[in-house]
């Protein structure tokens, strides 16, 4: 994007390349280079905290916002006309002339070197990315189309899960190379995998993601680990299998809220993030007069890491689809009638369970200090 830069300002005005555009494009390669760069030592915190201070990203709800609608203006409109007119021989023309022959050629040529670095290193991200994408969609498998209506903006159906997104991401970039970045020949609406062939990808990104919790899990703590394995190993050998897994699930949840943070903990976080006043994240134990806080507030304050930031829609359905769960698995546990369709539930509560601790120690405790989530760690192994 150096060569963009160097346009006279005039020039970039009447192209569109304003000034935000410029360091947008400059972050997203310089950000694919340093995540996917195997030699460079930093950790992923360390990383993003250099890439926010030399770019001067946005961190506060507001910024957020105007950058995330600047994004999308930038994808959903000013690239596909970009991409339209620069696939045209008058375009081109015209161009080579306004800005000159010598400044043109090397424009084309950076473009060229700086798209392939871009979509080559996107690639590679997404390809790590994407257990984790299937992640946040295992978490609402058990929620009604209704609860997550209620969360925001995470929609219902493949078109609008996460995984989804980010195969169309694959699919554009998969184009952008097939084309050699000819643009005038990119589907921006590329053909994205069938109902069987997504079945087929899910199918094999599930095992990756169950195998990464687990040994996550096995290292912060013995005891939650035999818990999780157990409701498998119970599913799959025991005659009293659905019953026993539904027990040792609850157990394993009601021991990760109650050794990450105690009541008054969460109580605390709840203030902190406006959330104290509503019945939904606080209610009155009546045997004791005291108040204390739900599943859904318990949760929401896991996957957070107890910090104070700003909501976000991964965390609200890890939490909802955790606390769905519990429920139905807590139903299951006193009142096991051999229905299959209740192993069917347990089967899946089981993934949502492993798909929640991924989103929270994967995703939702990636940007905390070292020492909160050593802290973490210690109280869970305890």
């Amino acid at each position: 994007m150096k060569e963009l830069a160097k346009l006279p300002e005039g020039q970039r005005s009447i192209l569109e390349l304003h000034d935000w555009i410029l360091t947008l494009l400059d972050a997203a390669i310089t950000a694919a280079m340093v995540f996917v760069d195997p030699h460079d030592l930093r950790s992923a915190e360390e990383r993003l905290d250099w890439l926010i201070e030399t770019f001067d990203l946005p961190e506060s709800g507001d910024e957020i916002e105007r950058f995330t609608a600047r994004l999308t203006e930038l994808s959903e409109m000013q690239v596909p006309r970009w991409a339209k007119k620069t696939g045209t021989d008058s375009w081109k023309r015209f161009l080579r002339r306004f800005i000159g022959a010598a400044a043109y050629d090397r424009l084309a040529a950076a473009l060229v070197s700086d798209t392939t670095v871009l979509a080559h290193a996107l690639r590679q991200l997404i390809s790590k990315i994407q257990p984790y994408a299937l992640a946040v969609d295992d978490c609402a498998i058990l929620l009604t189309p209704e609860q997550v209506a209620k969360l925001g903006p995470f929609g219902t159906g493949p078109t609008n899960s996460v995984l989804h997104l980010v195969l169309t991401l694959d699919g554009v970039l998969t184009n952008v190379l097939e084309a050699n970045f000819d643009f005038s020949s990119i589907a921006f609406d590329p053909n994205l995998p069938g109902e069987s062939d997504l079945g087929e990808i899910i199918e094999n990104l599930r095992p990756l993601l169950s195998g990464a919790t687990r040994k996550t899990l096995a290292e912060i703590s013995a005891k939650l680990s035999r818990k999780l394995a157990g409701a498998s190993t119970a599913l799959n050998t025991s005659e009293d299998g659905v019953a026993q897994a539904a027990g040792s699930l609850v157990e394993l949840i009601d021991r990760l809220f109650r050794e990450a943070f105690p009541d008054k903990q969460v109580l605390a976080w709840l203030e902190a993030t406006d959330r104290a006043a509503g019945s939904d994240f606080v209610y009155i134990d009546k045997s004791k007069g005291i108040s204390r806080p739900t599943k859904r507030a318990q949760a929401l304050c896991f996957v957070h890491g107890g910090q104070v930031a700003e909501r976000s829609i991964f965390h609200e359905v890890a939490a909802a689809g955790l606390v769905v769960a519990r429920e139905k698995l807590q139903k299951i546990k006193h009142a096991d009638t051999g229905d299959p369709e209740e192993r069917e539930i347990v089967e899946r509560a089981l993934t949502v369970v492993e798909s929640f601790l991924s989103v929270a120690i994967e995703i939702g405790w990636l940007g905390l200090p070292s020492e909160t989530v050593d802290g973490l760690k210690l109280r869970l192994a305890a």
